[in-house]
């Protein structure tokens, strides 16, 4: 796809955005979210246990939660720990082939989409048919050191290779005496040959001496090597050191994979492997679906790019002289860690030689791979971060830019990625792999409120769909909670027990997601990651910090940028107040350029002057212009004494943080708001839209500056659906001040699209300070086939999990609590408003009173408002609440095992009741599941409805 359709399908991607808010309405949207506003979720099918009842039931109950589609991934262990026993259904056969064609006609049923890995395993893309000629390679090296003034016939010794295969790339000879042994400081790491820090640039200071080769000492001798490894050479006087180069596979294989599905990783580095793996891999898949692809089948992924570095391809040679300018051959002794004439010069060949690499990737691998998927009609997504390549880059050529975070919030990093790519390059989805979870923090113990947080937290970096990491297949119909994706994930899936109530959540998440998903994102800053590879993305949280929001760019969005108004302007349109540079002074010639006429245009600019170049092109003229530059456009700016210049229209500073530009711009924060608090903005044509988080254990009580001015603050509630005009706000010069009060880890919209000046004063709540109790008796009524009674009595409440009964204290399910009531007339007339509060709830709560169904409560504070469904007299109420899957898990180890566990915890071999359809001989076992997350000793979790249940007045009252 040429660079004119991306811009075209680009600038279409956000009138049809705009579209979607005006022709439905951003009211009527948020009301009833379209699909593609709905959560999506990985679908781990497990080493071929897969079935077609199990396939109907997972997408009907993902369809009937609003999950709006699902990418289909093939794992197998032990790497990684998804060891599960072998499934009957062999990846690549006829019938893992009907399964693929089964599973995407019941999605086009119901109206899902579907998408799958490239390959099987998550990591990341190959498989059996991938030939060590075509697989991932790295450099080897052997030596011997040879006499001269003679002529020699002698074969060298072969350097170690892998997979059987192993190709010549040079031969040279040093003098020995200039070899001293000296190696680089992480040599590996500039090489590209071990993991190093993303932007690294040369190191031109050298503490101590720098022993380097001359070039003009070495003898490049590759001529003189026959096909099978003999040296025919007439050796140069004194002691020789002769270098055999070469090249040989990674050995590196897909994983965790079935293994009729494992096979060496393709060659990332040129374009002829993944013809290969496409042919092989996934054009079979495309063949079997027909129709069903674009249709239903839409999508294919490349997961987080684990497949290890990547440092060499045949054609390397060709592809570094066309890209950098100079043929590299001279300087190869470097990818042995030698130094080559001097540090300025060996640094500057590394840095070329991993942007070489980088550049590859991006092209042949990435690039690639979206032409594929465009010319078949199917959607490129990617996970592009944690290797050799320029992450902005490389998402740029994918539709969906995809991030990650944990449940823990870890590799939350990668969303900035995500979410800038999406909004530099006009994608209006930023997706991130959401919740993923190791044994520490899943094995059953996440649920929607405690995960809350950390969702909400990515929608603020500029996240706005989550995929959901990970929905195991079932292939059962009758064993809870069943298969998982060996020890991983936060178990998604009609098994869980709150699989049912959570679809509260998947509401809010695609109210939520509607909203993020409208309008465009509104930033003030364009941050440049500069031009190193690796490279990620720029995180600035002085800037969100100070109120403003900002973008990342790479190397390919920075040569496209425009000037107008003083505005910094991308292809797409969207503009910005301020370019950042990154903390250093390397810049190429090309570059230096572009920022010189990007100043003279009338561009802002923060960042040092630039006085090198990274790179060995042309160097040391290339060196020279770019210093020339520099003092052109930056002229006595150091960031010390003089910290601004002016150029041409525009403008250059140094030394000064970005809120103190803008401020010199005359650029208002765009929020005020105090510490604690995340926040985004985006826009439409005539809505502004703040999405505003409280990621503290606390209550926030505050006033909050939103840079609107004319229009009337709404408060738009994500969990219920409700809209109301915001209480107690004012005009306060560029900002309307709102108050707000969020409890501990609450979340809201607050909208402005209707014209208003007039200001209302703030309301507060004020409760009763004598709430009424509800102490018991309450009737209870348990989920049945799950251990326990059918019914208890509880005088009081207490957690299940203290309760003698076994049945009870190990009870894992939805049990209804009730209660009957009385209130006097006098108690509902002296209340405005009557909120009843559960008090402790582990850990959801569906409510009903006299009847009516109140809703889900799914996280702090349980607490509804009551005023309308109660009434003078007896009331009843009943609170069906679900704890999660731990305390039966521990209540079933304390009878005799009915299956066989692995030292890792891994189930060994399906069970011969299970296979055979047979009673379980362990009677009074409950569980049945494919990883052991929980022992007989560990302590139970706090269950139930524990209250204290209250039922407490308030009014509202205005605050001068």
């Amino acid at each position: 796809m040429n660079k004119s359709v991306k811009a075209m399908l680009a600038l279409l991607s956000i009138i049809l955005s705009s579209a979607v808010v005006v022709g439905g309405g951003l009211e009527s949207g948020f009301s009833s979210p379209p699909a593609e506003s709905q959560a999506y979720t990985w679908w781990h099918w497990m080493d071929g246990n897969v079935t077609r009842e199990g396939i109907t039931a997972d997408l009907e109950a993902m369809a009937e939660n609003g999950i709006g589609g699902a990418l289909i991934f093939n794992l197998a262990g032990p790497v990684h720990s998804c060891d599960t026993p072998l499934g009957p259904v062999k990846y690549f056969s006829p019938e893992w082939f009907d399964r693929m064609k089964f599973a995407a006609s019941e999605a086009g049923r119901l109206g899902l989409e579907l998408g799958m890995q490239n390959c099987a395993g998550w990591q990341t893309s190959g498989g059996p048919w991938v030939t060590p000629d075509i697989a991932m390679q790295r450099l080897t090296s052997a030596e011997i050191e040879i006499w001269g003034s003679q002529s020699v016939e002698i074969k060298l010794p072969h350097p170690e290779f892998r997979e059987g295969f192993y190709r010549d790339i040079a031969v040279f000879a040093i003098p020995v005496e200039r070899d001293t042994g000296f190696r680089v400081f992480k040599w590996q790491a500039k090489a590209g040959q071990r993991a190093t820090r993303g932007g690294r640039q040369p190191e031109l200071k050298v503490n101590g001496k720098y022993p380097a080769i001359p070039l003009k000492s070495i003898l490049n001798i590759s001529h003189h090597l026959s096909p099978d490894g003999f040296l025919s050479w007439k050796v140069p006087p004194g002691k020789w050191r002769v270098i055999r180069l070469g090249h040989t596979p990674t050995g590196k294989r897909n994983s965790p994979a079935p293994k009729l599905g494992t096979g060496l990783e393709i060659d990332k580095l040129r374009r002829d492997s993944l013809n290969v793996h496409w042919e092989k891999g996934i054009q079979p898949v495309i063949n079997h679906l027909g129709p069903l692809v674009g249709a239903v089948m839409k999508q294919i992924l490349v997961d987080s790019y684990e497949a290890g570095l990547h440092h060499w391809t045949p054609n390397m040679r060709e592809e570094f002289e066309k890209r950098r300018g100079y043929d590299p051959t001279p300087y190869l002794l470097a990818l042995t860690g030698r130094p080559i004439e001097d540090a300025a010069t060996t640094e500057r060949f590394y840095w070329d030689f991993r942007r070489t690499i980088s550049d590859l990737f991006a092209d042949n691998y990435y690039g690639y791979f979206a032409d594929l998927c465009h010319e078949r009609g199917l959607e490129f997504l990617c996970e592009p971060y944690t290797s050799c390549f320029e992450g902005l880059a490389v998402a740029a050529k994918t539709d969906i830019p995809t991030g990650e975070f944990w449940a823990n919030g870890k590799y939350s990093f990668s969303l900035r990625t995500a979410a800038s790519v999406a909004h530099i390059n006009g994608r209006r989805i930023a997706a991130a792999e959401a919740f993923t979870a190791g044994p520490d923090i899943g094995r059953w113990l996440n649920h929607p409120g405690s995960l809350r947080r950390v969702g909400d937290l990515a929608w603020t970096k500029g996240i706005n769909r989550f995929v959901l990491h990970s929905y195991a297949h079932q292939p059962w119909l009758d064993q809870f909670p069943g298969m998982t994706m060996g020890q991983y994930g936060a178990h998604f899936g009609r098994n869980n027990t709150w699989w049912k109530p959570g679809q509260a959540w998947m509401q809010y998440i695609a109210r939520s997601q509607f909203l993020l998903q409208s309008g465009e994102f509104g930033a003030d800053v364009l941050c440049f990651a500069g031009n190193a590879a690796p490279n990620g993305s720029v995180y600035r949280k002085d800037i969100s910090a100070a109120g403003f929001g900002y973008d990342s760019c790479g190397t390919d969005v920075l040569a496209a940028l425009k000037v107008d108004h003083g505005d910094v302007v991308l292809p797409t349109g969207k503009r910005y107040r301020l370019l950042v540079l990154p903390n250093h002074t390397f810049h190429t010639p090309a570059f230096a350029r572009k920022l010189r006429d990007l100043v003279r245009a009338g561009a802002t600019i923060l960042g040092p002057k630039p006085r090198h170049t990274p790179s060995l092109q042309n160097f040391p003229a290339s060196e020279n212009e770019v210093r020339a530059m520099g003092e052109q456009v930056w002229g006595k700016c150091d960031g010390e004494k003089v910290k601004s210049n002016r150029f041409g229209h525009g403008r250059v500073f140094h030394g000064v943080s970005p809120a103190d530009v803008l401020a010199e711009l005359d650029v208002a924060p765009a929020v005020q708001l105090p510490e604690g608090m995340s926040w985004l903005h985006r826009h439409t044509e005539d809505a502004d839209i703040f999405f505003v988080s409280n990621q503290t254990d606390a209550v926030i009580n505050t006033m909050v500056g939103f840079r609107v001015v004319g229009k009337v603050p709404e408060i738009w509630d994500a969990e219920t659906g409700a809209i109301r005009p915001a209480d107690g706000w004012k005009t306060a010069g560029k900002h309307v001040q709102v108050s707000l009060r969020l409890d501990a880890e609450k979340s809201v919209f607050v909208v402005f699209r209707k014209s208003g000046q007039s200001a209302s004063p703030p309301v507060v709540r004020e409760w009763d300070s004598n709430p009424l109790r509800l102490i018991g008796p309450w009737n209870l009524s348990f989920q049945g086939e799950r251990g326990s009674p059918a019914t208890a009595k509880f005088d009081q409440l207490v957690p299940w999990n203290e309760h003698p009964d076994a049945g009870i204290k190990y009870f894992s399910g939805t049990a209804t609590n009730s209660i009957n009531f009385h209130l006097s007339k006098e108690f509902l007339k002296n209340h405005q408003e009557v909120w009843l509060d559960l008090g402790q709830v582990a850990v959801m709560a569906e409510v009903r009173v006299n009847g009516e169904n109140l809703g889900v409560l799914w996280h702090k504070p349980f607490r509804v408002d009551v005023s309308e469904v109660l009434k003078s007299g007896a009331n009843t109420l009943e609170v069906d609440v679900t704890n999660l899957w731990v305390n039966r898990l521990i209540g079933d180890e304390q009878h005799p095992s009915d299956v066989e566990w692995a030292a890792n915890n891994a189930l060994v071999r399906w069970p011969d009741w299970l296979v055979q359809g047979k009673p379980r001989p362990s009677k009074k076992r409950i569980t049945f599941t494919t990883w052991k997350h929980w022992n007989a000793n560990d302590p139970l979790l706090p269950s139930g409805l524990i209250g204290p249940v209250t039922l407490r007045g308030a009014r509202r009252v205005e605050k001068p």
